[in-house]
């Protein structure tokens, strides 16, 4: 078997054995790839969010019933008040009322009091003939006028008391009967003036009550109204807290709802990828083991790369016998990131294509000395720099382990970042897809040991 076949069937082994130790079927993949499902999260936290959203909306409800309640509390409040201020007014009426009758009773009592004072007056100035007659009266009731019979002396003092008194008594019993009717009415007065007097004192004393009780009433009904407000203002600020809250609740669920499916689709795009990659590993897997199988070797006067670079991760062997010192992604001697693998190789030793290709460039350039780019295919580049002896030319087709340059006899030195402290010949190896850049250890089927060799 030569060099490229015996390259070719190992390649063949290592990837046959690579994608047979899965031994899962793309049932299998598909259980794999629902087994974590990365929308529980999201979706327990929607759940939880619209259940708080709920809890909001509840509390809403609360509140829009309290400040309704409310609203009719301050409507009838201020019905009441209004209601009481009517009837203080009326009250302040009928207190003004009071106070004209008041001041009319008393100017009636000064008028009476005057009359009292002019008949008073008269009483004294009749008061001789008052004092005459009551002593004639006097006498008379302790000494009573002789009968006719007896004797002539006796009968003319009764004639003489007949005659005054038939002369005074009319007289006395005009003026009286005039005092009597004088008294009499002033005395029905009085009892007028003081009955009006103490109906006004009692309407007084009531409507200064009413007035205390209204005033109480309404100062209460106002504290009342006052507080109503200030639970109003507080509902109301509390509800526009709790609609902001509900917005903000509402936003996160659209958004959890929108990320969810989102997640959903993506995962459905991947599983339907994934399917499909499963198949085509399916498909290379079944191939490869009838080419291992029947010995059979692509045509190595083939023009063309044998195999999609995509398909072949984990099966290229580096180009040379080395160890990988540096990494992808690793920190250079100078502080960079390094975009590409470093390895140290022996002086002199044989640099390999590591697949089939075209050479797109094979010279110098720049400080990096010779270089090789070779094409993949599908947009894939493989650069390598740090090369002595180049063997191939630019637009040569390479096939996988044919030998296109040589190692050095010193260390990568025209970069110092990419140089070793040992001083070991160094070939730097770089992987770009779209002229992009990435990582080439998901090709390489030792990288993980960090060992490498290749067949001479």
């Amino acid at each position: 078997m030569n060099l490229n076949a015996h390259r070719y069937t190992t390649a063949l082994i290592g990837m046959t054995m690579l994608i047979g130790s899965a031994g899962l079927s793309v049932a299998e993949d598909e259980n794999i790839l629902n087994a974590d499902d990365p929308t529980k999260v999201l979706e327990q936290n929607r759940t939880q969010t619209e259940a708080e959203l709920d809890a909001l909306k509840s509390e809403t409800a609360q509140i829009t019933s309290t400040l309704k309640r409310l609203e009719n509390d301050i409507q009838s409040l201020k019905k009441d008040r209004e209601a009481l201020e009517e009837k203080l007014n009326a009250a302040e009426k009928r207190q003004n009322i009071l106070d004209e009758r008041i001041v009319t009773g008393e100017s009636k009592l000064a008028d009476l009091e005057d009359r009292e004072a002019e008949v008073k007056i008269s009483l004294r100035e009749r008061n001789n003939i008052l004092a005459e007659v009551l002593a004639a009266l006097q006498r008379l009731g302790s000494n009573p006028p002789p009968a006719l019979l007896v004797s002539p002396e006796d009968a003319l003092s009764s004639v003489r008391s007949a005659i005054l008194l038939g002369a005074v008594v009319p007289e006395i019993r005009s003026e009286t009967e005039k005092l009597v009717a004088d008294l009499q009415e002033l005395s029905d007065i009085r009892k007028d003036i003081t009955s009006e007097r103490t109906q006004l004192a009692a309407d007084l004393d009531a409507s200064f009550k009413e007035q205390e009780e209204l005033t109480a009433l309404i100062k209460e009904k106002a504290a009342l109204n006052i507080a109503s407000l200030s639970q109003l203002e507080k509902e109301r600020q509390r509800a526009s807290e709790i609609e902001d809250k509900s917005s903000e609740l509402k936003t996160v669920v659209a958004a959890l709802t929108s990320e969810i499916s989102s997640i959903r689709e993506a995962a459905e795009q991947a599983r339907l990828a994934e399917i499909e990659r499963q198949k085509r590993a399916a498909e290379q897997l079944a191939r490869a083991k009838e080419l291992a199988q029947a010995r059979e070797l692509p045509n190595q006067e083939r023009l063309s790369p044998a195999y999609s670079f995509a398909a072949l991760q984990s099966t290229l062997e580096f180009p040379v016998t080395g160890a990988v010192e540096k990494r992808f992604g690793d920190e250079d001697n100078s502080g960079q990131t390094l975009r590409g693998i470093l390895m140290s190789a022996g002086e002199n030793d044989r640099v390999l294509a590591p697949v089939d290709g075209w050479i797109a460039y094979a010279g110098p350039f720049r400080s990096y000395e010779n270089i090789i780019i070779l094409n993949a295919g599908e947009g894939y580049h493989i650069v390598m720099a740090g090369l002595n002896q180049l063997k191939v030319n630019q637009g040569q087709f390479v096939v996988s382990g044919e030998p296109i340059a040589a190692m050095g006899s010193e260390s990568f030195t025209n970069n110092s970042a990419l140089a070793l402290a040992s001083g070991k010949p160094t070939l730097y190896i770089e992987l770009r897809k779209d002229q992009t850049q990435i990582d080439s250890a998901p090709w390489w089927a030792n990288i993980a040991s960090g060992r490498a060799s290749n067949d001479t």
